[in-house]
């Protein structure tokens, strides 16, 4: 029986077992649980395969849930904060930064989707790292929103993240400044610009602190609408 082929072992069991076995195809084929077995496989068939897109730039992001969101590097939620960083293109391409570059905020050497700047030596690794930082990160402002009672649709989500990977800790206050913001905004996105400008504000001092930005508010928002811009642009498709 072991060296049998298994359709000749197939026939052996059907003389043996008769109708029994007949029936039992029968109804399997027609769920449809195994006919695939038996479909011939096309070379255009296994092209199709080959071609199909990682992903499709469109209004079903809307929709799409954290997971799918910030899945891998070629994630829609990825790709947004790429083309923020200047390291993505809208359709998932990559720019001459995602192979390496300066950061002209604090001059150390970004690398990657993300610009990660803590230890890696291809982009690859630096994104499979920042994804595995980002994501503690991302379940910390989903329940912070839930318990302020905020307002986390996916583009308030994205540029909450976005704000993370930018800049940690200006990221953790995102939360706090989107419910009042939202409360005074009547416009999503810019009730998102207004919370993630107010949080680079030092608690302690009240001043503005963005040193990689000038510590301006005019250049700090100016920067911040650009990557709003950028993270609306991949979400709409």
């Amino acid at each position: 029986m072991r060296g049998l082929p298994w359709l000749e072992v197939l026939r052996k069991l059907i003389q043996h077992r008769g109708w029994f076995i007949l029936c039992w195809l029968q109804i399997l084929v027609a769920l449809g649980l195994i006919g695939g077995l038996f479909a011939p496989t096309s070379q255009a068939d296994r092209a199709q395969k080959r071609n199909l897109p990682r992903f499709s730039l469109s209004a079903q992001f809307i929709t799409l849930s954290t997971k799918d969101l910030f899945a891998t590097p070629d994630s829609v939620g990825a790709i947004a904060i790429g083309v923020a960083e200047g390291t993505r293109t809208p359709s998932g391409g990559y720019t001459d930064l995602y192979f390496g570059h300066t950061d002209p905020g604090n001059s150390r050497h970004n690398l990657g989707t993300f610009a990660y700047q803590h230890g890696a030596y291809t982009p690859e690794e630096a994104d499979r790292r920042q994804l595995k930082r980002l994501k503690p990160w991302i379940i910390e402002l989903q329940e912070e929103a839930q318990t302020l009672g905020v307002h986390l649709g996916t583009f308030e989500l994205v540029a909450g993240v976005d704000l993370m990977n930018q800049s940690p800790l200006a990221g953790t206050a995102y939360i706090k400044h989107l419910k009042t913001c939202q409360q005074l905004q009547q416009n999503p996105k810019e009730a998102v610009l207004c919370a993630r400008v107010r949080s680079f504000v030092n608690p302690n001092t009240g001043e503005l602190e963005a040193h990689g930005l000038g510590s301006y508010r005019s250049t700090v928002r100016k920067d911040q609408k650009r990557r709003l811009d950028a993270i609306e642009t991949v979400l709409k498709g």
